[in-house]
């Protein structure tokens, strides 16, 4: 996913939103709320990767089985919007 909340590549997923600084929503085509969510910062395109420091969570999203949610951090913890990858495996 991109900093700015935009799929930058991958499958099976309808959406995302960026609804706030750091948070991400990401909306699949099935339900995903019996899988493992795995995150990262990475970079989504081929260029040097520049700003790739922090760090990235990943949580179930109370509002629907088919979401999860992705949270980005600066190296001083402040939720920082971040490009990264994001696995679910069910």
């Amino acid at each position: 996913m991109a900093a700015n909340g935009t799929l930058a590549r991958g499958s099976g997923v309808d959406s995302v939103t960026r609804t706030a600084a750091g948070r991400y929503r990401v909306d699949f085509e099935q339900a995903v709320d019996a899988c493992v969510f795995i995150a990262t910062v990475g970079q989504t395109g081929t260029t040097t990767p520049a700003g790739l420091d922090g760090l990235a969570t990943t949580g179930g999203d109370a509002t629907g089985t088919d979401r999860v949610m992705a949270y980005t951090w600066a190296t001083n913890l402040a939720a920082t919007d971040k490009s990264f990858h994001l696995a679910v495996l069910c």
